[in-house]
């Protein structure tokens, strides 16, 4: 039979109790006063969408349950029992809610290699605690590589190869760390810039021997794996005698018709300033004649 006045008086947790999700520990008290009480049964419903673990029966008034509860809102209830199985009571149910403590850095992420395009980096995920005084506990982790703080898109691997979109860019990567009986955690490394690209200057003349009181003709060719922006100055010698402005639509080639020169030999130079991504570069010298 089933007896109102048997009903165990459930404790702890109190109603609407935060409760670590891993060791939660319930206890109770017996209310019968005329029935022998012989065990209880420990009954727990998880929250919506999730599944409620079996009741656990004891002969104790108090169980810490051994397995990890999911996060959210679950209600619990404790049956006394008599020595045949049969219910005396049972309280009233209580809710209680589960949260997990947030995994923060111990030791910080960071990452190796050298910072050119083309080279491969690779991340050490630091280590992860509940407190940032440690101790760290085992965990598995997940990488997101950044590119002036925003995740590069589909970068999510132990390692990052270096792209041109890299160039002059600082570069970090972000750890989120899981670990059972705790919530995800992340922490971001030091930022490391990106070395500018590379860049070549090339130049050929049109022709290398010009009548005097004619005009040279100069091609410049850029090359670098972007594209190529920024000024080009040509140099007879040391003395500026052309300036001109490579856009991204040239191709990274710029045809110069040079100012009339003086008669003799003319030692020329394109330098290409560079840009914000691209490092700047000199020609070789090339030697134009005018004669007579």
């Amino acid at each position: 039979f089933s007896s109102a006045g048997a009903a165990p008086t459930l404790l702890n947790p109190s109603p609407g109790a935060s409760v670590l999700g891993n060791g939660a520990l319930f206890t109770w008290e017996s209310s019968s006063t005329t029935a022998p009480v012989a065990s209880y049964r420990l009954n727990l419903t998880a929250p919506p969408g999730k599944t409620s673990p079996a009741a656990v029966t004891t002969s104790a008034r108090a169980y810490a349950w051994p397995a990890l509860l999911a996060d959210g809102t679950w209600t619990w209830t404790v049956t006394a029992l008599d020595g045949s199985g049969a219910s005396l009571g049972t309280s009233a149910a209580r809710s209680f809610i589960v949260s997990y403590p947030s995994l923060v850095k111990v030791t910080s992420p960071s990452f190796t290699g050298t910072r050119t395009v083309g080279s491969t980096l690779t991340a050490s995920p630091g280590s992860f605690g509940s407190s940032a005084a440690g101790p760290a506990v085992a965990a598995t982790y997940k990488y997101q590589w950044l590119r002036g703080g925003g995740a590069i898109s589909g970068a999510t691997g132990k390692t990052y190869k270096l792209v041109a979109a890299d160039a002059a860019r600082s570069i970090s990567v972000r750890v989120t760390a899981t670990a059972a009986g705790y919530a995800p955690g992340s922490a971001n490394s030091a930022a490391g810039v990106v070395a500018k690209l590379r860049s070549t200057t090339a130049v050929r003349l049109k022709a290398t021997r010009i009548k005097r009181g004619t005009r040279g003709t100069l091609y410049v060719t850029v090359t670098a794996a972007l594209p190529k922006t920024g000024a080009i100055r040509v140099y007879d010698g040391s003395r500026l005698i052309k300036t001109m402005t490579l856009v991204a639509s040239n191709g990274g080639k710029k045809t110069f018709l040079l100012p009339v020169l003086t008669l003799g030999r003319h030692s020329l130079q394109a330098r290409y300033a560079g840009n914000a991504q691209i490092a700047a570069s000199n020609s070789p010298r090339i030697v134009l004649y005018v004669v007579r």
